[in-house]
This record gives structure tokens, C-alpha cells and sequence, in this order.
């Protein structure tokens, strides 16, 4: 559990300085519920703005490798950003869209 832990900070480290909106979803979020759930990846959304997306891809496979060959298309089709920590650890990406999302990562602790 510690590596996932660790990549989640990397990832929040990063993102906090790159001044991108993130919450984390999934498993790692449940536990801060007090709820144990096994999890072997780190999952999160960020909000980026739509027409910023191609530009955020670019900048994120600089610092983390991407686990898609074609990681732009990948993205394109799916809105999700599949990378890999620099521990190794598993990392999806969300890339959240207006209106919900937002609400999402404003009621987020």
C-alpha cells in the first residue's frame, strides 16, 4: 500500500505546482472514509480546460511515461490520461468535463 500512497503524493506534489484542480477517486479516496478496500492503482480527475487538453498531455509525458502507445489519441478517445508514477505504480488520469466535475472537486476534501 505504502507505493501507491507514495505515487499519490507525486502526483498531488506535481499537480499542486503546475496549479492543476485534482481530486482522487477511487480506492485511495474510500480509505479516507475509513473504508479498506484493496486497490492497486492511483486514480484521480483534473480539471483542465477542454481546448488545454492536447498541451496538459504533452506536459504530464514529460515527467511520467505514459502505459499507451499513442497516449494524445489514447486520451482523445477516452478522456482518461493512463500513466505510470515514477515508482512504477499504475496512475489514471481522469480529465474531468464542465459543470459536474467542478461541483466534484469543490465539495472535495
Amino acid at each position: 500500500m505504502t507505493r501507491i500512497f507514495e505515487a499519490a503524493w507525486e502526483l498531488h506534489s506535481y499537480l499542486t505546482r503546475k496549479r492543476i484542480p485534482y481530486v482522487f477517486i477511487g480506492g485511495i479516496a474510500v480509505q479516507k472514509w475509513g473504508l479498506p478496500r484493496f486497490t492497486k492503482d492511483v486514480d484521480l480527475t483534473i480539471s483542465v480546460p477542454v481546448e488545454e487538453t492536447e498541451k496538459f498531455i504533452a506536459r504530464i509525458t514529460r515527467n511520467f511515461k505514459g502505459r499507451v502507445a499513442d497516449l494524445q489519441k489514447f486520451a482523445r478517445q477516452t478522456r482518461v490520461v493512463p500513466i505510470y508514477a515514477n515508482n512504477g505504480c499504475d496512475v489514471d488520469i481522469s480529465l474531468a468535463l464542465p459543470g459536474y466535475e467542478d461541483i466534484l472537486m469543490q465539495r472535495a476534501q
